[in-house]
């Protein structure tokens, strides 16, 4: 059968339109090919747009970032003014709090001393005991063998019979007094043990509670290091709000250049922002710097340099640039507190 199913074709010119089947494929693929690059260059546009509005909404943020930080400039000021009243506060309660630890503390120490002493004493008398046990025993031992040894003599003399019977009755019951002092003994030594375990379980109790104490206190006391902490970082950074930036305005100016060259320091010295470089050592750079510091009351603005290639780590710059700013230089001359710095950065060639 056909794939007509055995019915006549009667439409006309149906291999012209077979033959003419092989052109829309291509067309197709050409006109899809079009489409997806159109859709890409879109999409690409699109993409490009996003990414403008987005870096125009970020600039607008910023912008408006700018003006409440400056506008919340006041309100942290009062803020941090606020929080430092409550660390001062808080850490007075602390204190406090530590004291009555320390006292609860050492009324737990004396107590337990006075247990320790206690358990010495029975101790002693527990000891004294068990040796009086130990000689009871041995005289026991001693007191059978004697009853032996009258048994024997009883067998091979019989003419003194009632004597050793007389004996031999009264070693009996010297044993059996013997032995009921030895029940008594161990009787008591068993209530002694139990009294001695009953005191050993009491301290190890009083022993757990004074380590819970302790656990407690210095609970308390790594809190009031962390108050502490925090009281300081306050007190910085409210002294930060209040002082003005430091400047070079109305000071007098020098610049001392920092570095390490074939294994000892180097030092150049200038006064101002022009001028030649003095190489000096350690004691004359500091015997200058004291006596501008005499002949300009306004103060000395101190800037230090650590040129590129320096040699030196960053705790050595560190070390000098603080002990010149901390003899040296105004800002930290003038109501600075005790031990009071500035982080210092150091890139290559900076200044301080």
């Amino acid at each position: 059968m056909s794939a007509d199913d055995g019915f006549i074709e009667l439409r006309l010119n149906r291999q012209d339109e077979l033959a003419g089947e092989n052109f829309w494929p291509s067309f197709t693929d050409i006109m899809t090919t079009v489409v997806m690059i159109f859709l890409m260059v879109m999409v690409v546009l699109v993409m490009y747009n996003m990414e403008l509005v987005r870096d125009l909404q970020s600039s607008i943020e910023k912008e408006r970032i700018a003006q409440e930080t400056a506008r919340a400039t006041g309100e942290e000021k009062e803020s941090i003014a606020m929080r430092l009243h409550a660390a001062e506060n808080e850490l007075a309660q602390l204190y406090a709090r530590l004291k009555r630890s320390e006292e609860v503390r050492s009324q737990q120490l004396a107590a337990i001393e006075k247990q320790s002493a206690t358990l010495d004493e029975q101790s002693k008398s527990l000891q004294q005991q068990a040796a009086q046990i130990t000689s009871l025993s041995s005289e026991r031992d001693g007191l059978q063998r004697r009853s032996a040894q009258l048994g024997t003599e009883l067998q091979t003399a019989t003419s003194q019979l009632q004597a050793v019977t007389a004996q031999l009755a009264a070693g009996r019951q010297a044993t059996t007094q013997l032995e009921q002092s030895l029940a008594a003994a161990q009787s008591r030594q068993d209530g002694l043990s139990t009294e001695l375990a009953a005191a050993r379980t009491t301290i190890a109790d009083q022993r757990r509670e004074l380590d819970q104490s302790r656990d407690r206190l210095q609970k308390s006391e790594r809190s009031l290091a962390a108050v502490e902490n925090e009281f300081s970082e306050l007190r910085i950074k409210y002294d930060k709000l209040v002082r003005p930036a430091r400047s070079p305005a109305g000071r007098h100016a020098v610049e001392v250049r920092y570095g390490k060259s074939g294994g000892g320091y180097t030092i150049r010295f200038r006064e101002g922002d022009s001028g030649e470089y003095a190489d000096l050592s350690r004691d004359k750079l500091e015997q200058r710097l004291a006596k501008l510091k005499a002949e300009h009351p306004e103060g000395l603005y101190v800037r230090v340099v650590i040129p590129d290639g320096s040699g030196l780590s960053f705790s050595e710059a560190w070390e000098f640039t603080n002990q010149m700013h901390r003899g040296y230089d105004y800002y930290f001359q003038e109501g600075s507190a005790p031990g009071a710095t500035v982080p210092v950065q150091i890139p290559s060639g900076g200044q301080r």
